[in-house]
């Protein structure tokens, strides 16, 4: 995968995103606002002497060259360090991608790992939304988490969709990929949620924190952001409980299912017990039962096998148990 490297400059009146092949073509000027976007980085070199000469702490650098952070955020004076991890479906199946941000005086950097749809509809996000110009780079930050907490919810759409099969198919018929359905999906849920709740964390430090950094009027739009993570994980936390609810059922059919077996079993047993009293009391070997010498022995043994079984039946089809 080859890497890309937005740029996008702006300022009150005007404003310009653009594709550059070479950090060497970043040139940034004091009286503008910057978003140095990288999607999939490489050319690791000329990225740090780009950080070097905006003078961003060594640490700053290193975590932000390397994506696989977990979720943190670090703070060394006119600097902010953040970074996110985000969910996104794969060829049906959950991927975790990786994201750092760097918000420095008038610039913010950010660091995708790999080149997912969302990160593309991230970068066309600010050609529709022009309210970036009005503002500084704490508003493109929270404009991109933001973007990627809206992502969670398209992420647990395609989880509703998938229990409601799960439902349909566990109540036509309970099978073993069924239950493995459920548990693939309470086991990605967990890993959903454990995403959020340092996000919750770490966006509530910011909203809370007084920095120069974020600004007091942004620190409304990061409110919105944390009711939304919060909203997100009673989400999850109902998808969890159905799925729980979901199991309880399985494991419910799976025990009718037996109790259906054995009281055919059952039935079936009580009825030969009478008959096999009496072939067993006619198979005996004594020399003298007067009955085996009766010209219809034979045809009463069978009536009267068919009278019990049939008296049997009735009975207990008339006790609710056939």
């Amino acid at each position: 995968m080859s890497e890309h490297i937005q740029l996008l400059t702006y300022d009150n009146s005007e404003s310009k995103l653009e594709q550059i092949t070479s950090f060497k073509e970043v040139k940034l000027d004091t009286d503008k606002m910057y978003w140095l976007n990288v999607i999939n980085l490489q050319s690791k070199s000329d990225f740090v002497e780009v950080l070097n000469h905006l003078s961003i702490n060594d640490i700053l650098i290193e975590d932000l060259v390397n994506t696989t952070n977990s979720l943190m955020l670090h703070q060394f004076d006119d600097t902010m360090y953040i970074s996110l991890k985000f969910p996104t479906i794969e060829n049906d199946e959950l991927v975790i991608g990786d994201v750092s941000l760097l918000l420095h005086k008038n610039i913010l950097i950010s660091n995708f790992k790999d080149d997912f749809e969302l990160v593309q509809s991230i970068s066309t996000l600010f050609e529709h939304d022009l309210a970036y110009q009005k503002n500084k780079p704490d508003y493109l930050m929270y404009r991109i988490i933001d973007a990627l907490v809206q992502h969670y919810f398209v992420i647990l759409e395609a989880y509703s969709d998938k229990i409601d099969d799960l439902e349909d198919r566990l109540l036509i018929e309970p099978s073993k990929q069924v239950l493995h359905g459920i548990y693939e999906i309470k086991r990605e849920l967990i890993e959903v949620r454990r995403l959020l709740w340092p996000l919750r964390n770490m966006i509530s430090n910011v909203e809370l924190d007084d920095n120069d950094l974020v600004l007091e009027h942004t620190h409304i739009y990061f409110k919105n952001v944390y009711n939304n993570v919060l909203q997100l994980i009673d989400i999850i936390e109902t998808y969890y409980d159905v799925c729980s609810g979901m199991l309880d059922t399985y494991l419910s059919s799976i025990g009718n299912r037996t109790n259906d077996i054995m009281k055919v079993l059952t039935i079936y047993s009580t009825i030969f017990i009478p008959l096999s009293f009496l072939a067993g009391v006619y198979g005996m070997n004594f020399s003298y039962l007067p009955e085996l010498h009766f010209k219809y022995s034979y045809l009463i043994f069978w009536i009267i096998c068919i009278l019990l079984t049939l008296v049997m039946l009735r009975i207990f089809k008339k006790k609710g148990w056939l």
